[in-house]
This record gives structure tokens, sequence and C-alpha cells, in this order.
């Protein structure tokens, strides 16, 4: 179970990286803005402007220049060694509940029916 679990965060972080990096870049074209331009009722132009947005929209950012930078070299260190946390945390959890298991398996074998006797019998001799 926790060697399927491993698996499957590592196919899902693989499969996020190669969509960032599949979705994301530069494919080399240059894009010109054009500001559009309106005819108002007295003859005069008018700019249109596009409307403002609190959401930015995809691949309109600009990269990461500095080390604060958001998306740069530091902000990944941080998700690596979260996730790894996160996979350390998980390997405690899954070790630490087989010692539990084996350790009641051994109780209930030595409180199994006639086990008392066996070990009374076996330190009286």
């Amino acid at each position: 179970m926790f060697v399927a679990a491993g698996a499957l965060f590592v196919a899902v972080l693989l499969g996020a990286i190669a969509i960032a990096f599949l979705a994301g870049g530069d494919d080399g074209t240059s894009s010109t803005t054009t500001t559009a331009v309106e005819v108002g009722p007295d003859g005069s132009t008018v700019p249109v402007f596009e409307r403002p947005s609190s959401l930015p929209a995809a691949n309109s950012g600009r990269a990461p220049e500095d080390p604060g930078d958001p998306g740069g070299w530091e902000q990944t260190l941080v998700f690596v060694l979260m996730a790894g946390g996160m996979l350390t945390i998980g390997a405690v959890v899954f070790r630490g509940g087989r010692r539990t298991r084996a350790r009641r398996a051994e109780w209930l074998a030595a409180a199994a029916p006639g086990e008392e006797e066996r070990r009374r019998q076996g330190s009286s001799a």
C-alpha cells in the first residue's frame, strides 16, 4: 500500500511538472500590443482600453528575475521540501502501524486458548 501511494504521488507530481512545461513557455513568436480606437459622435478618436481584472490572464505574467519572485527556484525548493516531508510522515505512520499490528498479533497469540497453561508448565519445569 505504501509503495502504491508513493508511486501515485510521484506520477501526479511528474504529471503536474509535464503539464507546466508543456502548457507554458515562449513559442518564439513576438506579439505586438495594439490599442483599438473608436470614432466618437463628434468625429474624434477615442482609445478603447481593456477592463481591469483582479485575476491576471494565463501566461500574462513575467518570468522570475529575483530569488523572491513567484515561480523562482526558492518556491520550487519549498514545494520539494514540503512534498518530501509529507512522504516522510507517511512512511513513519505506515511503519508504526506495521509494528503495532505485529505486536497485537503476538499479544493475541499469547492469549490463545491453552497458551497460558503451556506457559505455566514451561516455567515450572
